[in-house]
């Protein structure tokens, strides 16, 4: 599974195998500060060869745009509510 600024990007389904491509949406990401990915995992044996991953690689698969436009919140102060 991934999770990307607390929210589960994917999970293993039993009957396809494990999700090697994991979208992240618009709105997760923090484009003017830290993010956090975790990765977790779990092995079948007890041998340390099957807690590792040799070839694990972060990389932007591709960039889509969506029918709205970029969104920031903005917070106002407000003295009334």
């Amino acid at each position: 599974m991934l999770f990307v600024n607390g929210w589960q990007m994917g999970r293993y389904h039993a009957s396809i195998g494990p999700q090697k491509a994991f979208p992240v949406h618009e709105g997760i990401l923090n484009y003017h500060g830290k993010n956090t990915v975790v990765l977790s995992l779990w092995a079948v044996g007890n041998a340390t060869a099957d807690l590792s991953i040799s070839d694990l690689q972060l990389k932007v698969d591709s960039v889509v745009r969506g029918g709205l436009p970029h969104i920031e919140p903005v917070w106002v102060q407000r003295d009334v509510y």
